[in-house]
C-alpha cells in the first residue's frame, strides 16, 4: 500500500522470524497467493503484535504467538452476535440435501474440495445441491465452473453477494453448512458460529479456531 519494495518486505519478515525464512519470505514476495506456506513459516502475527499495546482474541487459536511479541495485556472475549431468525432444521418433504458455503468466496474457502467429494459419489452427486453465498469474482467463479465440468456435476448455484434477508433465507434453506479453510487464518468464523446458531450441522477442519 505505501509502495514499499522487496527490500522492506524481505526485511520485514527477517527481522521478525530470523534469517532462516528469507527464502520463504522471497517465494512470498513473488507468489502471495501460495497461503499454505505463508501461514507455516511467515503469518506476520507476531509483526502486528508488536506494533501493539494490547491485544483481543476471539479464540485461543492465536495467543501463544500474541504472547512472544505483544507487550502489553492480551485477553480472549468470543466473538458473539444475536442469532439469526432461522428455524431449527426441519424434515424435508424430498431428498434433496443442501450445502451451503457462506462467505467470500476465495481459494480458501475449499469449493473445490466440497465439488470433488460430492462428484466423487453416486449417491451424493444425485442427491445434493451445492450453493455459495457471497462475493466471488469471475476468475474463481470460472475456475470452478470449469471443475464442476470435468468431474460431471452441474448441480451448483452461485448466489453471487447478498443482503441480509437473503442470507437469512439461504441459512434457513441449508442441511448443511460448509465452513471449510484451507489454511485457517481467523481467530473466529462467523459463518461457523452462524450455523451452530442456526443448529445446522458443519463441515470443518480440525485445527484452529474450529
Amino acid at each position: 500500500y505505501n509502495g514499499f519494495g522487496e527490500e522492506v518486505h524481505n526485511r520485514e519478515i527477517q527481522l521478525t522470524y530470523g534469517k532462516s525464512v528469507i527464502d520463504v519470505a522471497r517465494r512470498a514476495w513473488r507468489n502471495p497467493h501460495s497461503l499454505d506456506m505463508i501461514v507455516d513459516s511467515i503469518p506476520m502475527t507476531e509483526w502486528l503484535g508488536r506494533k501493539c499495546g494490547a491485544a483481543l482474541t476471539h479464540s485461543r487459536f492465536y495467543v501463544p504467538r500474541l504472547e512472544k511479541s505483544c507487550p502489553g495485556p492480551i485477553a480472549t472475549a468470543p466473538l458473539s452476535f444475536d442469532a439469526r431468525a432461522v428455524a431449527p432444521l426441519p424434515d424435508r418433504a424430498d431428498d434433496d440435501i443442501v450445502i451451503t458455503t457462506i462467505g467470500h468466496m476465495n481459494q480458501n474457502k475449499c469449493a473445490d474440495a466440497v465439488i470433488k467429494a460430492i462428484a466423487a459419489s453416486p449417491i451424493l452427486s444425485k442427491r445434493c445441491r451445492y450453493r455459495l453465498v457471497g462475493m466471488i469474482t469471475r476468475s474463481e467463479r470460472a475456475r470452478l465452473e470449469t471443475l464442476c465440468h470435468e468431474v460431471g456435476y452441474d448441480r451448483i448455484n452461485f448466489l453471487g453477494e447478498v443482503n441480509d434477508a437473503v442470507l437469512t433465507a439461504e441459512i434457513d434453506r441449508a442441511d448443511i453448512l460448509s465452513s471449510l479453510r484451507k489454511p485457517v487464518l481467523e481467530g473466529a468464523s462467523a459463518s461457523a458460529i452462524e450455523g451452530m446458531k442456526s443448529g445446522r450441522p458443519l463441515i470443518v477442519a480440525d485445527t484452529g479456531f474450529y
